[in-house]
């Protein structure tokens, strides 16, 4: 992505002649790069985290607010797969695919639904964090 776009700009810029396409593929391997490292990051816990609430250094406490944290992740990636499936069914149906490079959209769409499906079992199945 980097090198495309940094391609791109010289293109531009220099040449006044911008490489076809290169927005939508960086657009395309945007979403596709997040939605896929999105349960690699939940599983492990590297995502970035902000303890809002002093929680007692009770290990019951501690863990029963862990477990709701999860639950609440699972079920927020759940909603988003679900939803995003849907609209990929709709975006298929509808055949639409993207400007310049004609790309089906639903692909994408559907990538995301299921990065979003993954991250579900990884955020179920997190590893523990102290």
């Amino acid at each position: 992505m980097m090198m495309l776009t940094s391609v791109d700009v010289v293109a531009r810029y220099v040449f006044n002649s911008p490489l076809p396409g290169a927005f939508e593929l960086v657009q395309i391997a945007l979403a596709t790069l997040v939605y896929l490292a999105m349960p690699v990051a939940t599983f492990t816990g590297s995502h970035i985290a902000v303890e809002l609430l002093p929680l007692p250094n009770n290990s019951v406490v501690r863990r029963s607010f862990d477990i709701f944290v999860r639950l609440v992740c699972a079920v927020t990636f759940g909603y988003i797969s679900w939803e995003v499936w849907h609209h990929a069914g709709k975006l298929m149906s509808y055949g639409q695919v993207t400007n310049s490079l004609e790309i089906p959209v639903a692909h994408v769409a559907y990538i995301v639904a299921l990065g979003a499906g993954i991250s579900v079992i990884a955020a179920l199945f997190q590893k523990h964090q102290n």
